[in-house]
């Protein structure tokens, strides 16, 4: 059984709140703790930037659906996942 489900008319897009160079949009998909771990969204546009950041006792894991993206100085094409644990630093751009 499905405890939830989230189609793309119901997620709500918005600018990314967070320190950032360049177009990047961000939607949530779930926030939900109980339902797992939190699911964004984002939409980088060529050129944007997320500075080096940390994000303290959670774990980050990146899916690259479309583009290329760089990850400290290294390209990765579509359909590759990173995996980052908790508390290490990470800094991305998508080209």
């Amino acid at each position: 059984m499905v405890d939830q489900e989230v189609f793309g008319s119901q997620i709500k897009t918005d600018r990314f709140p967070f320190p950032s160079e360049g177009d990047i949009t961000l939607a949530i998909r779930n926030a939900n703790y109980t339902l797992g771990p939190v699911m964004l969204h984002l939409v980088m546009k060529p050129g944007a930037v997320v500075p080096a950041h940390i994000h303290k006792g959670m774990a980050e894991a990146l899916y690259v659906v479309e583009g290329d993206f760089t990850n400290e100085g290294k390209q990765y094409q579509v359909g590759t996942s990173l995996h980052f644990k908790g508390r290490q630093r990470t800094r991305s751009s998508h080209y």
